[in-house]
């Protein structure tokens, strides 16, 4: 049974374990665990079965959210997990009152860019050199 809900401080290690994994540079346990008590941040986690599969964090910045990281542990990807996290983060963003959601994307990772064009983003612009001299790519969604 899958289940998204606030990541737990009991998960957090393993929570930053998928972002190292799966995105490279991430935040570390430490920096996580520091940010579950901001009121205008959200870690989320999505668990297959009582194991952690995905997370997801944003930030809640005037009517906006700013999605900072995604991602889905390798074995569990192909199942709907990232869809699952921006169809809660965009129901959470009516909720806040939130007119638009904003991300980035490294330039080249085709499955991101599948995922966010089909859930309705559009692209806006490109950081240059921002992902270890990658692009990244910045995309938005109105609500």
């Amino acid at each position: 049974m899958r289940r998204i809900k606030p990541l737990p401080l009991s998960h957090i290690d393993e929570a930053a374990s998928i972002e190292a994994a799966c995105l490279g540079s991430a935040w570390s346990a430490e920096q996580l665990a520091d940010s579950l008590g901001r009121e205008d941040f959200c870690y989320l986690g999505v668990f297959e079965d009582d194991v952690l599969a995905g997370i997801c964090s944003y930030y809640l910045v005037a009517d906006e959210i700013q999605i900072v990281n995604l991602a889905v542990k390798p074995e569990f990807r192909r199942r709907g997990i990232g869809r699952a996290l921006l169809t809660y983060i965009r129901f959470d963003a009516r909720i806040q009152g939130c007119s638009k959601i904003l991300l980035e994307y490294e330039k080249g990772n085709l499955a991101a860019e599948a995922l966010y064009r089909t859930e309705g983003f559009r692209t806006v612009g490109e950081r240059r050199g921002f992902y270890n001299g990658t692009n990244a790519v910045l995309a938005d969604l109105e609500i």
